[in-house]
């Protein structure tokens, strides 16, 4: 039974690392188009942490620690030419808290907003795609994508 769970896990993480790897080709092509990547902060004013944004459709929201996180509809219309903006992907339930996303953000935002990246969380320990950097705690990985 454990390795039967251990491939549903897994299967759950390539459906992430899928659906977040659609997102940063949109994002390149957005790119590509316009120059520069959509601005995390342009539309994120209902987030409850400041520029950070859900990649999900419109009606949805991103649970993140406790937070939720609704989708940017600027971001979503900016994006909509490039990607069938769909439903978050599964949540990572992790120490009493639950992680949906991804999400978009800025790399930093002292003293403005600067850089962009994609968030996103794996069950288990993982090593992360794309180059982007892997946290890891206990039972999850945080993947950390820096758009360049």
């Amino acid at each position: 039974m454990a390795s039967l769970n251990s491939v549903r896990g897994e299967a759950r993480n390539t459906f992430r690392n899928n659906v977040v790897d659609e997102y940063v080709k949109a994002l390149y092509f957005y790119y590509d188009t316009n120059g520069k990547f959509p601005d995390p902060m342009d539309g994120s004013g209902g987030s409850p942490i400041t520029g950070y944004s859900c990649l999900a459709e419109i009606s949805s929201t991103c649970s993140w620690a406790g937070y939720s996180i609704p989708a940017n509809i600027v971001l979503n219309n900016k994006l909509s030419q490039y990607i069938k903006v769909g439903e978050p992907f599964p949540s990572v339930n992790s120490g009493g808290s639950s992680y949906q996303g991804p999400l978009y953000s800025c790399r930093t935002f002292i003293p403005i907003c600067t850089g962009e990246r994609i968030l996103w969380m794996l069950e288990g320990l993982q090593a992360c795609p794309r180059g982007a950097q892997s946290i890891q705690f206990t039972d999850r990985t945080l993947c950390n994508l820096i758009l360049e």
